[in-house]
């Protein structure tokens, strides 16, 4: 027989211990439950541009993301630049190789599988390039401007001097700008140096050649016996002049068709240059037969003939000799030289009026009046035509060939005597000079002033001579 259970009455204290036990129980679960993911931020790439690189430079950047579970891991399906790589963590590094610019889509995976993907601008510019190789050359003196240019890489540009020094009064400044005035003449090789905004940097040597002043071209020149030379030309124009080449014994002068340089020469055989003009040599006194009276340089300057009394022709630099008057020959005293138009002959002038010719140079015959007087001085060709004329000491004129007679001094102004003929350097008219420097111009040739008389001027000119 079953025993049934027996019932216990409910107490107050009883009834609060098991309370207390059930709540208890109940917290305890309550503070086991985890928070909701509502909560948690979603996977995004952070990273909203790249920086601009240069091609040949080594490259870097840190892709980055925020949200989810880390750690993350990137990729791409958009092909990369040749030598830049996307690495799984996240750097884009490398050295790219050729230019890019273009979008890149980049993806990025968190610990839970989720993805987040951005399109991103990769700019990788050409290699960083110098453009300007060589410079125009500056002046001394005058105001010179450069802009030196590069090509490439990532503007801007600042540019440097990383070796050798710029001429001096030049100076560059960091936009790349050379500019100043030259103070003298020099070859400089200087090496520049230009960076761009990323730090790529290249280089390159530049010689720089600063020019002497041009001297501006004079019409004629005549010179004293102490080697004084004045110059004419157009009002205005300044002509350097040279120091004294042999006080009292300078004969002759010649200039070459640029005018801007010309030669003394002494009775003695010794050939003075101007300053810049290319001195060729001089005869030696052994070798020198009588006197040297008469001096022709080249159209092109690069040399020049020195004439004897006695008919001996001297070549220096590219003039070569064509021959002189055999002694037995000779009539009277040789008193020039004149080259034709070519430069490939000459023709000297005797005091009684005589001509021999040389090379291509021909015997011309004489035009207008008849050559009778005497007292040759002077032999001039004309650059225009086949044809050169002769002045006598009293200033009269003959031509020959095809050279224009075009008029001689007139009897009333010899204040002293004449001393010399010098062409127009187009043809077509000439100068006739005194002993006082006083100068008649005839035919197309017009009268002109000296725009630099050389110190003692005006007084004992003993020849004359054009830029023909």
């Amino acid at each position: 027989m079953l025993r049934s259970r027996e019932r216990r009455p409910w107490s107050l204290s009883g009834l609060l211990a098991r309370s207390a036990v059930v709540g208890s129980c109940a917290a305890a679960l309550l503070f086991a439950i985890p928070a909701a993911d509502a909560t948690t931020t979603p996977l995004t790439i952070t990273t909203t541009s790249l920086p601009t690189g240069d091609a040949g430079v080594a490259y870097g950047t840190q892709l980055e993301a925020s949200g989810g579970d880390g750690p993350y891991s990137w990729s791409t399906n958009t092909p990369l630049p040749a030598g830049l790589t996307l690495r799984l963590r996240g750097p884009l590094t490398g050295t790219p190789s050729v230019a890019f610019d273009a979008l890149i889509t980049v993806t990025v995976t968190n610990a839970a599988g989720i993805q987040a993907s951005s399109t991103l601008t990769l700019d990788i510019a050409p290699a960083l390039t110098i453009a300007t190789t060589s410079l125009s050359s500056p002046v001394v003196g005058t105001a010179y401007s450069a802009e030196l240019q590069a090509s490439g890489g990532t503007a801007p540009y600042s540019w440097s001097v990383t070796s050798g020094p710029l001429p001096l009064g030049l100076v560059l400044t960091s936009t790349g700008a050379l500019s100043g005035i030259p103070g003298t003449v020099a070859t400089t090789t200087t090496a520049l140096t230009v960076t761009d905004a990323v730090g790529a940097r290249t280089g390159e040597q530049l010689t720089i050649t600063v020019a002497a002043a041009p001297s501006p071209p004079a019409s004629y020149y005549v010179v004293t016996r102490t080697g004084t030379v004045s110059a004419y030309a157009s009002p205005g124009v300044n002509v350097a002049q040279t120091d004294e080449a042999d006080p009292a014994s300078v004969v002759a002068i010649a200039a070459d068709a640029a005018g801007d340089r010309y030669w003394t020469v002494s009775s003695n055989g010794l050939v003075v240059p101007t300053f810049g003009a290319p001195f060729y040599g001089s005869v030696g006194k052994m070798h020198l037969v009588g006197v040297a009276v008469g001096i022709a340089a080249l159209p092109t300057g690069n040399g020049y003939y020195v004439v004897s009394s006695t008919g001996h022709v001297y070549g220096f630099g590219a003039a070569h000799s064509f021959g002189s008057v055999a002694r037995k020959r000779l009539v009277g005293h040789i008193v020039g030289i004149a080259l034709n138009a070519f430069g490939t002959g000459y023709w000297l002038a005797t005091s009684t009026g005589r001509v021999y010719a040389f090379g291509t140079a021909h015997l011309l015959r004489q035009r207008g009046r008849k050559l009778v007087a005497k007292g040759v001085v002077g032999i001039a060709p004309d650059p225009g035509t086949s044809g050169y004329w002769l002045v006598t000491r009293t200033g009269r004129v003959y031509a020959f060939g095809n050279a224009p007679p075009e008029g001689s001094v007139a009897a009333n102004l010899h204040l002293r005597s004449i001393i010399g003929i010098a062409p127009l350097p187009e043809g077509g008219g000439y100068w006739v000079v005194n002993g006082a420097g006083v100068t008649f111009s005839f035919g197309a040739a017009s009268p002109l002033t000296a725009v630099e008389a050389g110190a003692g001027a005006g007084a004992g000119v003993v020849a004359i001579a054009s830029t023909s």
